[in-house]
């Protein structure tokens, strides 16, 4: 049987990885976002966001998460990126201004 320390171990491993990978994503999400921007598109994107929470909670499901602890931490991450995306947009339009 893992001991308490053991156990936090583990969770501060896993802790780095999920950061890591969220440093990961988020750089992507910043390409997305200029894209947005230069395209004029929509920050949010409501399909997307759909097929996302589907995937999510099948895979919540999957690996033995609670689906709504899933889909609230993605709500949560969906609503950092909308931010973003709209902050990205703000400073286009005011590059582009004369």
């Amino acid at each position: 049987m893992a001991t308490l320390e053991d156990l936090r171990k583990q969770i501060d491993q896993l802790d780095e990885q999920i950061i890591e990978r969220l440093a990961q994503r988020f750089k992507l999400i910043e390409e997305v976002g200029k894209i947005k921007a230069k395209e004029d598109m929509n920050v949010q994107d409501v399909d997307r966001e759909s097929r996302i929470f589907n995937k999510v909670e099948h895979l919540a499901e999957r690996y033995g998460m609670d689906s709504k602890a899933a889909t609230q931490l993605y709500r949560q991450l969906m609503d950092l990126v909308i931010i973003r995306h709209q902050e990205i947009r703000r400073d286009a339009a005011s590059t582009r201004k004369p």
